[in-house]
């Protein structure tokens, strides 16, 4: 399970799974199922696609890649992923019937009320999705589940799971990246589709009931810090870095996190969580965030030291998992 977390949560994503690669000796393209979410929609293309976590760390440090890494991200356009040209804005919320769902529903889900409320976005996510049709010609065979939220009534749709419209890996990419307020969203059919962690910033609960040996989840947005301490850590000012709002949403995040969890658990599945630690969030959300390079390389440290500390660990990441 690879979850949401925009650029920063990338490569966060990069440093852990090469650390589980080199370390764990679990190569997350061996997944039964790949599941995700926004930032983590993209990795899971890429890993689908036959990029190994070696060469994503790779790619993202500027060093040598394999003759197979080198040969597929050969096959990527030139225009940068955020490079989609903006359209004239329109005033207003996207939906104040979403806004209003969103408030209403319980539990909570402020994602989804947010994007109602926020204006549809400007720039068009299209070269995000060329960038994956580049190195997908159809849906893999292998598992891949891309979540995004459909505009029109707030609901999870699970590309690659669901009944929807055909498409192609890079739209379903697209369409689970669209951030509220800077991104269009995604038309698929005849519906538009805005970023998954709106819903949820992992979506965990989705492989609850499967039947996995176990379950590798990547959560970006989260907190190592149990969602009690946030008021004593809000009165102390000990934040890791982290402003006081980014604090209360790893908190949210952290929370929803855990009631998924719970669900896996209790059907029976044991899961392994990765949450940046306090030095990751010291580059994630401090003063001055650290780049995509500084934040993969801490993440690798943090999870290689994890690795290093809990045998039992590697033990359980070579049953045969999701991520």
């Amino acid at each position: 399970m690879l979850g949401a977390g925009g650029v920063p949560g990338y490569a966060f994503h990069v440093g852990v799974l090469a650390a589980l690669a080199d370390h764990g000796h679990w190569d997350a393209r061996s997944a039964e199922l790949i599941v995700g979410t926004s930032a983590g929609a993209g990795i899971a293309s890429l890993l689908r696609a036959g990029l190994s976590p070696a060469d994503l760390y790779a790619h993202t440090l500027g060093r040598r890649l394999s003759p197979e890494g080198d040969a597929l991200l050969a096959r990527l356009p030139g225009a940068a992923w955020d490079s989609g040209a903006e359209r004239p804005g329109r005033p207003g919320p996207a939906s104040v019937a979403l806004a209003a769902r969103g408030l209403l529903r319980w539990p909570p889900r402020p994602g989804v009320m947010l994007a109602g409320a926020l204006p549809r976005g400007r720039r068009s996510p299209t070269p995000l999705g060329d960038r994956h049709r580049a190195v997908h010609t159809r849906w893999p065979d292998a598992a891949l589940w891309l979540c995004a939220v459909r505009l029109g009534d707030g609901r999870r749709t699970v590309f690659g799971r669901d009944d929807h419209p055909p498409l192609d890996v890079g739209t379903a990419v697209e369409a689970s990246c669209a951030v509220p307020g800077r991104f269009d969203p995604v038309a698929v059919g005849d519906e538009h589709y805005v970023d998954g962690g709106t819903w949820s910033a992992t979506n965990v609960d989705l492989v609850a009931r499967l039947g996995f040996d176990a379950v590798v989840v990547v959560a970006p947005l989260s907190t190592p810090h149990p969602v009690a301490a946030t008021p004593r850590r809000l009165a102390t000012g000990r934040r890791g870095g982290s402003e006081p709002g980014r604090l209360v949403s790893r908190a949210y995040h952290r929370a929803v996190l855990e009631a998924e969890v719970r669900r896996v658990v209790h059907a029976g599945t044991p899961v392994i969580t990765i949450e940046p630690t306090e030095d990751d969030l010291l580059l994630l959300d401090g003063p001055g965030p650290g780049g995509r390079i500084d934040v993969a390389e801490a993440a690798y440290a943090s999870v290689t030291a994890r690795l290093l500390g809990d045998r039992d660990l590697a033990v359980l990441l070579n049953a045969r998992v999701p991520a």
